[in-house]
């Protein structure tokens, strides 16, 4: 179960209250290694009480640790704690709360966990570990060069950037002429300089005696030997966030092409399912598809992706407020599949149909004329499209005050559902994928057939 930063907080902050002049042993910071033997010192309950045992989770102290401790910009190394009687979960570290004293957060797996002399080891998630340095050495490049090549005096708002192990964030206070063009730029230097593949000492020399790199001066000589395996630095998403600039950022080839894929699906999917209903509405001279590219690699290639998707919408939702009337004539022509059966003088009709131009609204106002004339009929209209298959449902009056769908549906829902709204007597659900909703059209009717209700 993953805790939230507030719950973490919060621990953290009972720790400190429960430890204030007490003193622990320095610990021994071991580098350069990812599974070493240590020695548990001491045991705090979750609530920063001392304890001999940790049953679910609290804080430990060690002899050694390979851990590094999280910084006001930079989370900390995660990993395991075990020995033959337990299995833990270090979640995150402080070196501050005792100086030189690094205490680790702990989530028992199993256990419990005690004070004893028998060894214990620890282990870095080395993948999260490298991940960190990569985006932390990535978030200090990106604002050494910010700082040299545009303004010296722009406010960068230190307390709310950060790096971990799947990126890192900058704020820049929203009040200064910035750019998404000056932005990109320090992006550019940054992969110039990446690309040339230097080997340390060559860094080294430009840094002492290369204007043009001066931000490389305040970079230790263990921080420019991991320069180059940085291979590459990407912003990948830019915006306000209350009274800041948010910019953020990743390094590494192979994960800024696996994110920008994943941040390129829904865009392209929107932009097919648009294409899609332009073409069955067939009038070229009113609108038209709007080709797409896929191969996006920067952030400046996923906002042209965006202005496609943005542009596509705009033009479909202006057809559509001008073609009202010929989309309500449509609907009341589509015909789909029907089922339909009587249980205790209720009948239970089932439309479903297969087209990406019925949107919700107008299935409610097919559904409505279906029921115009309606007694003792629950109707259920559903729609297998790719971008959202949904479904309605809506009762005749009559049955209104004797049959209480909205309890029935929230007793039966699905939890893979992705949202139900209760609009008007008109019940209107959206799934993942359209056997969901078939089947608990099944899972209703069968309700009913089952239940108690009787229509007098």
């Amino acid at each position: 179960m993953k805790l939230s930063n507030l719950k973490v907080t919060t621990m953290w902050n009972e720790l400190q209250k429960n430890l204030k002049k007490q003193a622990f042993s320095t610990t021994t910071f071991v580098n350069d290694n990812s599974s070493i033997k240590t020695q548990i010192l001491a045991l705090f309950a979750k609530n920063g009480q001392p304890t001999n045992q940790l049953e679910q989770m609290g804080f430990i102290i060690c002899s050694h640790t390979i851990f590094s401790a999280k910084t006001q910009s930079v989370i900390s190394d995660q990993g395991i704690i075990t020995n033959d009687y337990f299995v833990g979960e270090i979640i995150d570290v402080d070196n501050v709360i005792i100086p030189n004293t690094y205490i680790h957060l702990v989530q028992v797996i199993s256990g419990p966990i005690v004070i004893n002399d028998i060894t214990v080891r620890i282990h870095l998630n080395e993948t999260l570990h490298q991940g960190i340095i990569r985006n932390s050495l990535a978030l200090k490049l990106f604002l050494a060069i910010a700082n040299q090549f545009l303004n010296p005096n722009w406010s960068f708002l230190d307390n709310n950037s950060y790096a971990d192990h799947k990126k890192f964030i900058i704020m820049i206070n929203y009040h200064l002429k910035l750019t998404k063009n000056l932005i990109l730029k320090i992006e550019t230097i940054a992969n110039d300089l990446l690309k040339q593949k230097l080997t340390l000492t060559n860094l080294m020399a430009l840094a002492k005696n290369n204007p043009e790199y001066l931000y490389l001066k305040d970079f230790s000589k263990k921080e420019l030997g991991q320069l180059m395996s940085l291979e590459q630095l990407a912003i990948t998403n830019l915006k306000r966030v209350k009274k800041a600039w948010q910019i953020t950022g990743m390094a590494g080839k192979a994960e800024i092409a696996f994110t920008f894929n994943e941040k390129k699906k829904p865009i392209i999917n929107a932009i097919n399912i648009l294409n899609k209903k332009i073409k069955l509405i067939n009038q070229p001279e009113v609108i038209k598809p709007l080709p797409l590219f896929s191969n996006i690699e920067s952030y400046q290639d996923l906002c042209k992706l965006q202005a496609i998707k943005q542009k596509l919408t705009q033009s479909f939702n202006n057809w559509k407020k001008q073609s009202q009337t010929m989309l309500e004539t449509l609907t009341n022509l589509l015909v789909g599949s029907y089922y339909s059966e009587v249980v205790d003088e209720l009948k239970i009709v089932h439309y479903s149909f297969n087209n990406d131009l019925l949107d919700t609204g107008l299935m409610i106002l097919k559904g409505r004329n279906l029921l115009e004339n309606a007694n003792h009929m629950i109707l259920f209209l559903s729609n297998n499209i790719t971008d959202n298959p949904s479904m309605i449902i809506l009762i005749s009056d009559n049955l209104k005050p004797e049959l209480d769908l909205e309890t029935i549906i929230n007793k039966l829902a699905n939890k893979q559902f992705k949202k139900i709204n209760y609009h008007d007597n008109i019940i209107i659900i959206s799934a993942n994928n359209y056997q969901i909703i078939t089947d608990f059209i099944s899972e209703i009717i069968n309700y009913l057939k089952l239940s108690v209700f009787k229509h007098n």
